[in-house]
């Protein structure tokens, strides 16, 4: 089983996105913030990551430069969720795979997921 860590300050959100692609198959684990995103990663080695770019603690640009600099985790995908247009992260970041504009739907969300873990999907 494929494991999604989603990582967003709003509970809502993570607990929609846990049923979602729990749903569909995937093992979910959920983090409030960026310091403990990185924190259960590198305890549970996920597949992809699902990451809010606006966060306390540690925002989503920082928390992906944690996951990229170490080596045990640098190879996990990640994509970006925001309200904010993707052009205007893009010139902040580019260490992302794929990106979700808030609000989104399940469709969009189970597309991307399915795209980068199951590419024959």
């Amino acid at each position: 089983m494929r494991t999604v860590l989603v990582a967003d300050d709003e509970f809502g959100i993570l607990l929609v996105l846990e049923m979602v692609l729990s749903d569909a198959g995937y093992r979910v684990l959920t983090a409030g913030n960026g310091r403990q995103a990185v924190e259960i990663a590198v305890a549970e080695r996920p597949d992809l990551m699902l990451l809010d770019w606006m966060m306390p603690v540690m925002d989503g640009p920082a928390t992906a430069a944690a996951m990229q600099s170490s080596p045990a985790l640098a190879h996990v995908p990640i994509v970006i969720m925001s309200g904010a247009p993707e052009t205007a992260l893009r010139d902040r970041f580019t260490g992302y795979v794929g990106f979700l504009r808030k609000p989104f739907l399940d469709t969009d969300v189970l597309n991307i997921v399915n795209q980068i873990l199951n590419p024959d999907f």
